[in-house]
């Protein structure tokens, strides 16, 4: 191989590393862009699971708020149900 053909054979390689170097870039753009939309959905994620975890709480809270006016109601109506029995004889 001579050294004309030598140094085409060069800058032709060369070329193609450009071309390859470039695709390169553009490619690792592309990962940091999958990257940053991953790291937002793991941080909104993390946000809507506290929100639930915050949600459940306060519809524990009021579910057992509930059950306490509940049972309040059930031995008022109880209590009267016996006052009344008491008045009337009842045994």
């Amino acid at each position: 191989m001579n050294l004309v053909n030598w140094l085409h054979s060069l800058a032709v390689l060369d070329e193609r590393l450009e071309r390859l170097s470039d695709d390169l870039e553009r490619e690792q753009q592309v990962v940091r862009g999958v990257d940053k939309a991953l790291d937002d959905l793991r941080e909104r994620i993390t946000r809507l699971e506290a929100w639930r975890e915050a949600d459940r709480a306060l519809l524990d809270a009021d579910l057992s708020r509930f059950r306490a006016e509940a049972e309040r109601v059930e031995l008022r109506l109880s209590c009267m149900l016996e006052a009344g029995d008491a008045t009337r004889g009842v045994p």
